[in-house]
């Protein structure tokens, strides 16, 4: 005598697409309540097809099937389960969200190689226009959210990408903040990004914070600031703080780390060491492409040409960059000096004028000059840095799960040498 087990038709029948559902032929089907047994899901003739895909459980009263659970209706009930499965897989794929990588920087972290090597569309990436970045998400007051047309305008974007089989990418270091203003503006940013109607991804580079304070402040000043060294190194405190200034937590990768996870999940977060680029480059770029889902990279030749460790903004001399302080602070007044004569954003004279100024100051770069200056400058930040960012540093390698100390990051244990 055959075992009979009982099915609630409903999980079978109405959950699955009827079309794939009528390629098997129920042999007995009656109203819920009876034990009757079903030889077999055998393939439908033709002539059964169209009849088949009428039935609807509800409408006759099927609440319930009984199946034979010999060996072959048991490997057919396996199959029937398998397409349901299928089909939710498919039912969800369809309704997913579209990710989107938003790379924030940190500054002076190799952010333009990224830009032009690594978030490109042969990787598998549809990259979303800077200028368009800072006015949706930067140029902003610290309590204005994206407004309905804003928040459209990013959704469809990364929808379009997805629907090309790219990944959007909404890249530049200004997201993490700018160093002179202490990134006073960081978390209302990022707040911004998170409100978004998207699956999130976040990619940020930090840099050893002695190698890092040298190269922004440089680039502080080609930017058209007009700070010493020293004013970086040592800002002045402010008693009503009417203007956000430098702060040496800018550089606190811990806190850094904890403020991200906290907004967008440990798992939705990738921070990776600059100096890796150069030491691992391979390891580096695995794991970037790990987390961004780039599938459209061989796999078993990452960074091949060691395209990331190239650097794409060419640094300026010390000579260059004591002209351009002077400059700045006596004679071009910019967003961040106000000291000088000559508005340089003010007309197309000024602005002109401007040009021919840092035109001149590129001849420069052809000078070794100033060697000694150079020297005095890192043992400036020597003295200044010392331990101060030690214990962060050791947070940071646990939260992120890197030992920093291998890159040159200074940790309790070690001087970061």
């Amino acid at each position: 005598m055959r075992r009979l087990t009982r099915v609630p038709a409903q999980s079978l029948l109405t959950s699955l697409d009827w079309e794939r559902i009528s390629e098997f032929q129920p042999i007995s089907l009656k109203r819920a309540n009876q034990q009757v047994p079903l030889s077999c899901l055998a393939p439908v003739s033709k002539e059964r097809h169209a009849l088949l895909q009428t039935i609807k459980p509800r409408q006759h009263g099927l609440s319930r099937l009984t199946i034979d659970t010999t060996t072959q209706t048991r490997q057919n009930y396996i199959a029937v389960k398998r397409e349901k499965v299928i089909a939710r897989m498919e039912t969800v794929d369809q309704n997913r969200r579209p990710t989107a990588v938003f790379h924030i920087g940190l500054h002076k972290t190799g952010t333009s190689a990224l830009q032009k090597n690594f978030f490109i569309e042969e990787n598998g990436f549809k990259p979303f226009p800077r200028k368009e970045v800072i006015k949706l998400f930067v140029d902003k007051s610290s309590i204005e959210e994206l407004n309905d047309n804003e928040s459209k305008r990013v959704k469809e974007f990364a929808e379009a990408a997805t629907a090309s089989n790219l990944t959007a990418v909404f890249s530049h270091e200004r997201l993490s903040g700018y160093p002179l203003s202490g990134g006073y503006d960081r978390l209302s940013i990022w707040n911004r990004i998170a409100a978004l109607d998207i699956d999130i991804k976040i990619v940020l580079v930090v840099r050893e914070q002695r190698s890092w304070i040298y190269s922004a402040w440089k680039q502080m000043i080609t930017d058209g600031g007009a700070v010493s060294l020293n004013e970086f190194l040592y800002p002045k405190k402010m008693a009503n703080v009417r203007f956000p200034p430098i702060r040496e937590d800018y550089l606190n990768y811990a806190l850094l780390a904890s403020a991200l996870y906290k907004i967008f999940g440990r798992e939705n977060v990738c921070i990776l060491p600059w100096e890796m680029i150069r030491k691992d480059g391979s390891n580096f770029y695995s794991r970037l492409q790990k987390f961004t889902d780039a599938n459209k990279i061989d796999q078993s030749e990452p960074d091949p040409k060691g395209s990331l460790s190239q650097s794409v903004n060419i640094g300026q001399s010390i000579l260059s960059i004591i002209i351009l302080r002077y400059g700045h602070k006596f004679l071009f007044k910019t967003q961040t000096s106000l000291c000088g004569i000559l508005d340089r954003d003010r007309s197309r004279i000024e602005m002109h004028l401007y040009r021919i100024f840092a035109k001149l100051t590129r001849f420069s770069n052809r000078l070794s000059l100033f060697k000694k200056d150079r020297r005095n400058h890192k043992v400036a930040i020597e003295k200044a840095v010392k331990q101060k960012y030690a214990k962060s540093n050791e947070v940071a390698a646990e939260l992120i799960g890197i030992n920093l100390a291998n890159f040159g990051y200074v940790c309790p244990n070690n001087s970061g040498k």
